[in-house]
């Protein structure tokens, strides 16, 4: 503090001291004119004196509000603790004004206490003198805890009231993007031209698939302000659907050349996952190594942002009781492919080995609840990543288990960390994190070559056999409906049932071969979330097949009901080249539908073979792009060879669902880790 703050705080000790009855008004108006000067430090010091002093209901109001106004000032500065404590007095000196309410759940709302955030939103509103900023933050809360409807109303609500406010209308703005209403989310932004804006703008524009305009949109904002979060989302940003192999290189190879630059220029970014909020996820559609680029990402990142080199403090002094605590942790624990492939591990984990905690992060439904209800502990994670870090801190775990690292930013960034002495990442996501904090990446022998190691920054683990431990799909044996689906009778129908971000352009002369070879032959796809995305693969697949509009069949997204309808209906059910199917082969197998596939180098496109490897099926694999074409038009036209190889399936599936020697092979390279760190 200056000289004068110094004065300032000794003359209110003085006038306090001697019971001046115009100590309190001068120490207010000393506060207030400080914190106007842009000295909080001095405001807190001068408010601190005032803090426990009596005062009569008028002078009490005015020290609330300022409090309050102070608590705004620590939490500008991301001082949130500060903030909160001045806010919690604030609270107690004018318990009917509502801006308090909600300025109190707005630090409480960083720091991840959701529960207490909605009651101090509760009372805001009850006050009713600031109900669009409450209703704001009760959106951004509903947000964060992934009710989107809720979030929707509480927002659009808010901007009825206020309808000028440029952070309500960005904040309903990137709820609508989450929710797949691109246009009206874009319409909001209309005319806006602020950083903020654009930033809002880019990362809608980069859900729907477009880019190039994405790319434009935050290069505007880097005009505006060269803010090396902007940078950094410019730098991470790639196309979902690849023109060409030489997009794809040139795709790259901008990006090395952005980390390399940002390394060298020393960039620092406080929070990546609020500021930036991306991770390298397209990268593993590429069909190449990305050991290189992902450990260059990692890199950066630990450079950027020295706090995700956070370490756990049981970690260094760490014994394990008698049974491993272990911690399973991901967005994806809800109606979700990683809950398909993750619930039985968590409820069928040997309980008397391992006390089985579970973080779920974000949305909640019946699956979500399903499965907290099978583990041992359910922690709902929320709030900063800080915050959020320091939860698994302090439930000390033995092991975290990660089951899909790099499909959204919370749990890549948490994976910098070391929070437990044996950290381990499945293969939800099947591509390297790029990190060295992680102690293992569990494979298979049949899913990675036994060179594969090449591929990882992680220890690869080969499991034998088939490391999944998923349930059979609860869906009866269900007959063919092309009717219900509006699909032809006379045509042969090729049906590739996955992402279409999964479509390389290797993958598009070989489905042109099938078509060529085929003449009655129909590809069946399923549309993205967002038309353009659809329209790019369109665009891309009439290079090798001209008459593509009469060949192709996009279907709109399906229910899980529909999805497996669409499967037994179909002639060939196709793998894609370059990145696979995984729980989509396991539930096709379980209807006893036939699936061709060509693995390759990679785990990522070797899953459904791993599956025919285990039920002892190899007619279906193919060794080139000839014999793949051969597999599918063979099992369209040759009925009896179909139904033949639909009732071996039948009959060998039950082998890929809840084996328990695939289990305890899981277990026992878990409890192996552990060994191996305590004896490190």
């Amino acid at each position: 503090m200056p000289p004068e703050a110094d004065l300032e705080t000794q003359m209110l000790q003085n006038l306090l001291a001697t019971g001046h009855p115009m100590a309190v008004p001068k120490g207010l108006m000393l506060a207030a004119a400080a914190l106007h000067g842009g000295d909080g430090m001095a405001c807190s010091s001068l408010l601190g004196l005032l803090s426990d002093h009596p005062m009569p209901a008028e002078q009490a109001q005015a020290f609330g509000e300022l409090a309050s106004d102070l608590g705004a000032w620590h939490l500008a500065q991301d001082r949130t603790l500060q903030a909160l404590d001045w806010f919690e007095r604030a609270q107690k000196a004018a318990p009917m004004q509502g801006r308090i309410h909600a300025n109190a759940a707005a630090a409480l709302m960083r720091l991840g206490r959701f529960d207490q955030a909605e009651e101090a939103l509760a009372k805001a509103q009850s006050c009713q003198a600031t109900q669009p900023f409450a209703l704001g933050l009760l959106g951004n809360l509903k947000h964060a805890q992934g009710d989107l409807s809720m979030a929707r109303q509480a927002l659009e609500e808010a901007l009825a009231l206020q309808p000028n406010e440029r952070s309500i209308r960005i904040d309903l703005a990137e709820v609508l993007k989450d929710m797949g209403l691109f246009e009206p989310a874009l319409a909001l932004l209309d005319g806006a031209s602020g950083v903020d804006e654009l930033c809002a703008r880019g990362n809608i524009l980069k859900s729907m698939g477009d880019a190039k305009a994405a790319a434009s949109a935050y290069d505007g904002a880097l005009v505006m302000k060269p803010s090396p979060a902007i940078r950094a989302k410019r730098a991470f940003l790639l196309p979902v659907i690849a023109d060409s192999l030489e997009h794809i290189a040139q795709c790259r190879a901008n990006l090395q050349r952005q980390l390399e630059e940002m390394i060298q220029d020393a960039v620092r970014i406080a929070d990546p996952e609020r500021e930036v909020g991306t991770t390298p996820f397209h990268l593993a559609y590429h069909g190449l190594n990305d050991r290189p680029l992902m450990e260059l990402a990692a890199r950066f990142w630990r450079q950027a942002c020295p706090s995700l080199n956070f370490q756990a403090a049981h970690v260094q002094c760490w014994r394990p009781g008698k049974r491993l605590k272990i911690g399973f942790v991901s967005r994806h624990l809800h109606a979700h492919t990683m809950a398909k492939l993750n619930r039985g591990i968590i409820a069928d984990l040997a309980r008397s080995r391992f006390e089985v905690f579970v973080f779920q992060i974000g949305k909640q439904d019946d699956t979500a609840r399903e499965i907290a209800a099978t583990a041992d502990h359910c922690v709902k994670l929320a709030g900063p990543l800080d915050s959020i870090r320091q939860t698994l801190a302090d439930a000390k775990l033995d092991i975290i288990y990660y089951p899909d690292i790099g499909m959204e930013p919370t749990t890549y960034f948490l994976a910098f960390a070391k929070l437990a002495p044996v950290q381990i990442v499945a293969c939800g996501h099947p591509d390297t994190t790029g990190l060295s904090t992680l102690d293992a990446f569990i494979s298979g022998d049949p899913l990675d070559d036994i060179d594969a190691q090449a591929h990882y920054t992680e220890p690869l683990i080969r499991l034998p056999g088939f490391p999944f431990y998923m349930r059979k799909p609860a869906i009866d044996s269900l007959m063919p409906d092309r009717d219900k689906l509006g699909l032809p009778e006379n045509k042969r129908l090729y049906v590739c049932p996955q992402s279409l971000f999964k479509f390389h352009p290797d993958f598009d002369a070989m489905l042109a071969d099938i078509l060529t070879r085929d003449p009655r032959g129909q590809l069946v796809l399923i549309e993205q979330l967002h038309p353009m995305i659809t329209a790019q693969l369109k665009e891309r697949l009439k290079k090798t097949i001209p008459d593509l509009d009469a060949r192709l069949i996009v279907l709109g997204r399906l229910s899980p009901q529909d999805f497996m309808t669409l499967l037994v209906s179909a002639d060939a059910v196709l793998d894609p080249w370059r990145f696979g199917g995984g729980s989509s082969s396991l539930e096709a197998f379980a209807q006893g539908v036939p699936v061709v596939t060509r693995p390759g180098e990679f785990l990522r496109e070797r899953v459904t073979m791993a599956a025919y490897r285990k039920m002892g099926i190899e007619d279906l694999i193919a060794d080139s792009a000839d014999s793949y074409a051969d597999i599918a038009v063979r099992l369209a036209k040759d009925f009896s060879w179909s139904a033949s190889l639909a009732a071996r399936l039948q009959q060998a599936a039950p082998a890929l669902y809840l084996d328990r020697t695939e289990l305890k092979r899981m277990e026992e390279a878990m409890i192996a880790l552990v060994e191996r760190k305590l004896n490190f």
